[in-house]
């Protein structure tokens, strides 16, 4: 019974996760459309940050450029994956990270799907602008990325993919303790 409510804590803290990310990235988007028009920036920050609309049909940050149907299909398979390794997330950071990136990864293919020019090849709104001619993004490429970076720092930083450092280490450290105690 306690392993069942944990795996539904787990479950509610990653797909609420996605959610949180999806509704932000949305309703962001519906502001853009409403109030912002394309190539006119209103300053939020002075020069540093900035708002404009733009359609992508590109990947994040406008790679890829005229691919939206590949990206359609590319994200909509990272959702699936993104599902099924759920389970296999054993700490709250990796469950977390799993959240964020699959929110982000489903509210820009909420927008392939259902904005202009036709269902599956919708073009991404974009919103944020910030200098040195850096492509316009939006609150989901701000997830996809972020989770990304972060997820290769732990990475490199010791953390199995999906998995605690702890659990590498306190293993090292069981073998370094066993051969140390042969030595003596």
């Amino acid at each position: 019974m306690a392993t069942r409510a944990l795996l539904s804590v787990r479950a509610i803290h990653f797909f609420g996760l996605a959610a949180l990310v999806i509704l932000v990235d949305q309703v962001s988007k519906i502001l853009a459309l409403e109030y912002l028009k394309p190539g006119q920036i209103v300053p939020i920050i002075g020069d540093l940050l900035g708002l404009t609309l733009a359609r992508n049909d590109s990947a994040a940050f406008s790679l890829g450029f005229g691919a939206t149907w590949f990206f359609a299909i590319t994200s909509s398979i990272a959702a699936l994956i993104l599902i099924a390794v759920r389970s296999k997330l054993q700490t709250k950071a990796w469950l977390t990270l799993g959240g964020v990136l699959l929110g982000g990864v489903i509210g820009n293919l909420i927008d392939r799907f259902a904005q202009t020019p036709y269902f599956g090849s919708g073009h991404v709104i974009d919103f944020f602008v910030i200098p040195f001619q850096f492509p316009i993004f939006n609150v989901a490429d701000i997830a996809i990325t972020g989770t990304i970076t972060i997820s290769m720092i732990m990475y490199l930083r010791g953390y199995p993919l999906g998995k605690s450092r702890s659990t590498e280490a306190s293993k090292a450290a069981q073998s370094a303790a066993l051969t140390s105690g042969v030595d003596d």
